[in-house]
């Protein structure tokens, strides 16, 4: 995608990162934690690689969210109501993060909170 906004001059790249919540902070689970940062420190690198063409890198990064995932997760890890977040606030930040420019948001991460 970055060589085809290249061409074009100009783009955004918006990855959303969820933060799993102290649940997820047991065995098994090094991987995730350690995915989740390798997308910060790409995000960071692709912005300054990318910037100079137009094109923006930016992440949302979401805490608990109530989606299919966190329904399959077992009974015992709950979730309140009050730190969920919205697919509908998702999408607000995503669409401010394609719409807003390039230079103000590039490299930025917007953090969303249940």
């Amino acid at each position: 995608a970055g060589r085809i906004m290249q061409q074009q001059g100009h783009g955004r790249i918006v990855t959303l990162i969820n933060i799993p919540d102290e649940d997820f902070n047991q065995i098994g689970f090094s991987a995730v934690h350690a995915s989740k940062t390798g997308l910060i420190g790409l995000i960071l690198s692709a912005a300054q690689e990318l910037g100079s063409y137009g094109i923006s890198v930016s992440g949302v990064v979401a805490g608990p969210c109530a989606n299919a995932l966190r329904q399959a997760l077992p009974d015992q890890i709950v979730i309140s109501p009050a730190e969920r977040s919205s697919k509908l606030d998702l999408g607000k930040e995503i669409l401010f993060l394609c719409q807003a420019h390039p230079l103000a948001v590039n490299g930025k991460f917007l953090i969303l909170e249940g």
